[in-house]
């Protein structure tokens, strides 16, 4: 069966080097795009533009559904220029972290190099949010089927928080970090970007800073919880997502550097609090310069884990499947 008509999810990593580009393709058949960084090893954009987009069902008239680039370094934004408008990965939503609301309002002088080595990058990072609106937001669910037990949701820690929380410019623009958690059925991924452990700790904690959005894709749930995918409100904290149901798929933070294993401990530890003998195996995804490599962490099965170079997708390609 081919991924475009399955009911399955669908989760590309891609080897880009020291980077991060991921690609996700729901049961709904909508895709996101979660960073693009790219390099000499491998060019996502044109991979997504070439073997998906074709393939995908438009949400609000365009192919991407959602576009996240978890924070402004150049190892996460090095192709964001393809998410502009007139582009064929133009997404419905662009999120990631900007000034647009001053509660939000990230601090450029800190995420510019000061000998201007990033200034064109960041440039055009600036200029894909001038004709969009606040708030961060998920999509909302717009669609004749229900998949149940598909969800999604981000989480992050307002800008000048993360400025009282770090003096060190790298740590503070790590720190404001998009993480992503998506579930299908069994499996989950969370994707946290380059996110400090101190970042992390008010995520899991819900300490003053914290802001979340979520989409569940039925009916039912988007009648009951109105807002979720634009407002903070009640929706499910990420450690009791993690300690009701585990975690299958962890991308190590900051690509598994040492800086930031104690966030990613924190993680593994949240994660395996409550696994059971019917839970799933979390793995890590450490993003080395050549390659990925999954570690085991705690128990039972093991999700095949493939990255994607030059070849299309193909079924074996994927992992985290409902």
């Amino acid at each position: 069966m081919s991924w475009s008509t399955s009911l399955q999810t669908y989760i590309w990593v891609f080897s880009i080097g020291r980077g991060n580009a991921i690609f996700v393709r729901t049961g709904l058949n909508q895709g996101f795009i979660l960073d693009m960084g790219g390099g000499t090893l491998f060019d996502p954009a044109t991979f997504i533009r070439t073997h998906f987009t074709p393939r995908l069902d438009k949400y609000k008239n365009t192919a991407i559904a959602q576009a996240i680039f978890s924070h402004p370094h150049a190892d996460h934004i090095a192709q964001c220029e393809e998410a502009s408008d007139g582009k064929d990965l133009r997404p419905a939503l662009l999120t990631y972290p900007n000034d647009k609301v001053t509660s939000e309002s990230l601090d450029w002088a800190r995420i510019e190099d000061a000998n201007g080595a990033n200034k064109e990058l960041i440039g055009t990072y600036k200029g894909l949010f001038e004709k969009r609106s606040p708030p961060i937001q998920t999509i909302c669910y717009e669609s004749s089927r229900t998949i149940p037990n598909l969800e999604y949701g981000v989480y992050y820690v307002r800008p000048p928080v993360c400025d009282k929380l770090h003096s060190e410019d790298t740590k503070y623009g790590n720190a404001t970090s998009i993480v992503f958690y998506l579930r299908h059925g069994n499996h989950s991924i969370l994707v946290p970007g380059d996110i400090t452990p101190e970042a992390m700790n008010i995520i899991l904690d819900e300490d003053e800073g914290l802001e979340k959005r979520y989409t569940m894709f039925d009916s039912a749930a988007e009648s009951r919880f109105p807002n979720w995918h634009n407002q903070t409100k009640d929706q499910p904290s990420l450690r009791s997502l993690l300690g009701d149901r585990g975690l299958s798929i962890l991308v190590a933070p900051h690509h598994g550097l040492e800086s930031c294993c104690r966030a990613q401990n924190y993680l593994m530890q949240s994660a395996a609090a409550n696994l059971d003998s019917t839970s799933y195996l979390s793995v890590a995804i450490k993003t080395t310069l050549l390659d990925r490599y999954t570690r085991v962490t705690s128990r039972q099965r093991v999700l095949s884990v493939r990255t994607s170079r030059s070849k299309g997708p193909r079924s074996s390609d994927t992992h985290s499947r409902r």
